[in-house]
Order: C-alpha cells, then sequence, then structure tokens
C-alpha cells in the first residue's frame, strides 16, 4: 500500500497549482492523481485562456484580483516565458449595466482593479468593427489578456514534481474508505493510505463527494462551447490587436486567437460530467448575433470547435475548505469558468487551509463548504 499525508484528486489546474502550492512548502508528502492520462484533460485545457478580472460575483472578482497578480508578475524561476500576454480587454455595458456599474466603481477601485470606462466611440478605437450603436458604455481594463495555459500548467506540474510531489495518471478512483486517521483510497490497480483527501475532481467533485459520504453540496457542471472562425479578410491585420471583447447583453465573447477569431456563446446547458462536445446550435446561434455588435463580423463560417464543464456552486462561488461531515476531507471544487484566472489564488489559500487550519489571504468563510449546510447566525434588526 502506497502511503502520502495529501492525496489531491484531479490534475486539473485546481489540483495542480495547489500540489505546486504544498510542495514548495516541503511540509507534507503530496500525490495527484488523474483519471485521463495527462493533466488538463477536461476543463482547464479546453478554455478560451483570458483573464477578464471584472465580475458579477464579488468573491471570484477579488480572487480574480489576486490570481492576474501572480500571472503578472510570479515568482523568479516559475515559467521560463511570460504568462499573459497582455492585450487589455473590454467589457461591454448597455444602459442598465452601465448605471450598475457606476455604483460599484469605488469599491472596483479599493479591490485593486485597474480600470477605464469609455464611450462607445472610444472602444472602437480598440476595435474598430464595434457598433458603437450597440452598446452604452464599455469597461476597459488594459493590463488584461491572454493567458498563456500550457506554460502555467507546465511550470505548476514540473514545479510541484520538482518540489517532491508525485502525480499518477490514468488511474480512475474506484473506492474510498474513511479510517480513524484519514482514508485509504483506490485508484486505479493503487491502493493509498492518506491522511487528507483532497477534492479537486472539477465536473466529478460532486460525485467524489458523494463516494466519500461527504455533507451534500450542489455542484451543477455548465457546458459552455467554443468556436474558431477565419477572421474577415478585411480585417486579419487589425484583428490580431483586438483585446478580449465581451457582451453579457449580446451573450457572447470574441478574441483573436492565432491568426484567427475564437467566439464563445456563453451557453451554460446542464451536463452529467463527461467528456464535453460543442453544442453547434448554441454555436450557430451566436454567429447571428454576432453582427447585430460588430456588423463586419457577419457570414464567419465554424473551423474548429469545442466544449468544457464549468462547475458552479449554488451561490457561483469556488467551495474551498474542509468538510462539514467527512473528516480530513477537503474541497477544491466549483471554480465555474475561472479556473485558471484564480488558480494561484486559490492554491495558496487552500495551502494555508490545509497546513495551518486559517488564511490570511482571503476571508475563508466565503469560500468554506459549510457556508451550504450550516445555518449562518442571522444580523440583528437596526
Amino acid at each position: 500500500m502506497e502511503r502520502c499525508d495529501i492525496l489531491i484528486i484531479g490534475a486539473g489546474v485546481a489540483g495542480s497549482s495547489l500540489a505546486w502550492a504544498l510542495a514548495r512548502r516541503e511540509r507534507a508528502d503530496v500525490l495527484v492523481v488523474e483519471r485521463e492520462r495527462g493533466p488538463a484533460h477536461h476543463a482547464s485545457g479546453r478554455s478560451a485562456r483570458t483573464l477578464l478580472e471584472i465580475d458579477r460575483n464579488p468573491v471570484v472578482r477579488r480572487l480574480k484580483v489576486a490570481g492576474a497578480r501572480f500571472l503578472r508578475q510570479p515568482p523568479e524561476g516559475f515559467a521560463p516565458k511570460a504568462l499573459l500576454d497582455v492585450r487589455g480587454a473590454l467589457r461591454l455595458l448597455d444602459a442598465r449595466e452601465h448605471a450598475a456599474f457606476e455604483q460599484e466603481r469605488s469599491e472596483l477601485r479599493d479591490e485593486g482593479l485597474a480600470f477605464d470606462v469609455l464611450t462607445p466611440v472610444e472602444a472602437r478605437n480598440f476595435c474598430g468593427v464595434l457598433d458603437d450603436r450597440a452598446f452604452a458604455a464599455a469597461v476597459h481594463l488594459p493590463a488584461d489578456g491572454f493567458i498563456d495555459v500550457d506554460s502555467l500548467m507546465r511550470a505548476f506540474t514540473r514545479g510541484a514534481a520538482a518540489r517532491g510531489a508525485r502525480f499518477l495518471y490514468g488511474a480512475a478512483i474506484a473506492a474510498v474508505e474513511p479510517r480513524a486517521d484519514g482514508w485509504v483510497v483506490h485508484a486505479g490497480e493503487m491502493r493509498v493510505s492518506v491522511r487528507v483527501l483532497v477534492n479537486a475532481a472539477g465536473a466529478w467533485a460532486g460525485e467524489l463527494g458523494a463516494l466519500a459520504g461527504c455533507a451534500p453540496l450542489e455542484l451543477r457542471p455548465l457546458r459552455r462551447s467554443l468556436v474558431v472562425c477565419a477572421s474577415p479578410a478585411a480585417h486579419v491585420q487589425s484583428a490580431a490587436g483586438w483585446p478580449l471583447v465581451w457582451s453579457d447583453a449580446h451573450r457572447l465573447y470574441f478574441r483573436p486567437l492565432e491568426g484567427r477569431l475564437l467566439v464563445c456563446p456563453m451557453d451554460e446547458t446542464p451536463s452529467e460530467p463527461c467528456d464535453a462536445e460543442a453544442d453547434a446550435r448554441a454555436i450557430a446561434d451566436a454567429l447571428v448575433r454576432l453582427p447585430l455588435l460588430a456588423p463586419a463580423l457577419a457570414g464567419l463560417r465554424p473551423h474548429e470547435s469545442w466544449a468544457g464543464l464549468r462547475t458552479f456552486s449554488a451561490d457561483r462561488a469556488p467551495v474551498v475548505g474542509f468538510d462539514a461531515r467527512a473528516s480530513q476531507f477537503f474541497w477544491l471544487a466549483g471554480q465555474g469558468g475561472c479556473g485558471i484566472e484564480t488558480s494561484a489564488a486559490l492554491a495558496e489559500i487552500a495551502a494555508d487551509l490545509l497546513l495551518d487550519g486559517a488564511t490570511q489571504r482571503f476571508d475563508a468563510s466565503a469560500l468554506e463548504p459549510r457556508r451550504f449546510t450550516e445555518p449562518r447566525p442571522r444580523a440583528p434588526l437596526p
């Protein structure tokens, strides 16, 4: 029987970043077990690879801001090249969204978010195909851009392995048995005695929690599709310099990608955990909506498409912390579509909680799984 202090199930960006954060502290023997034959096979490897720090969910937004600091300036020697291609991002707002944004502008500044508010005409300076009648204002985030996810994943996995963490691929979890001092995990043909079990299983996190007898949590995998199209001939050169352009009102975003254009229909279709495939109808509908925002992008034809499962908790914030029922079972799940952007921040928070029982980096009560299973005291009436 193999033994380790901490076993992490899942070698996506969540599990791999946590292995790195734990290994560099050199206080625990860490093993990462992954059902696929390599890391980042599902959601982590199928993202749009963008950094957009602004977010409707304030918990996620603060985690993005913290994660962005790491992406812009990782530790010395972490990766051989820059992790972030700073192209900027445009979040387009309709009139209602603009009014709501103005109400929280000061709070966003206090959180460390760097942005400018642009008129539609000003926004066209960054992406000339936009119809300035299609939105009321735009938030420009000049320090955001596109993430080199492959380099990030290699740096996490290689950095963790260099400090002693082990990775076992192609080993599905068959059973988890609680013991007085931890767990015995059946992973492929291996049995592992572990002190703490970490659930970083992505879309399979809910199933793993049920297998371990944890307090029930609502974790919903939602499919999201992406499509790559050729850039219009008249805009091939200018498109290469466009930022990420995001519009909730039009239910889509787009960005340049290696000489082509990546478009996302922002679909959120409930799904069982699986090897997800793109929704052709959602993509077709998005390509119909796209010219309403950018008329020059009419008639794009799909060249390549794929999908991933983004897993959300009931309040759409990540779930990080020890389970309320199952002893020595730790959740690192529910990152939604922001697992890559927030990975470094959540890894350090989770490592603090695992090794020290507390963290000074973030309000852990906003992340702990107990927020769904234990009643919170009500604030007294004024």
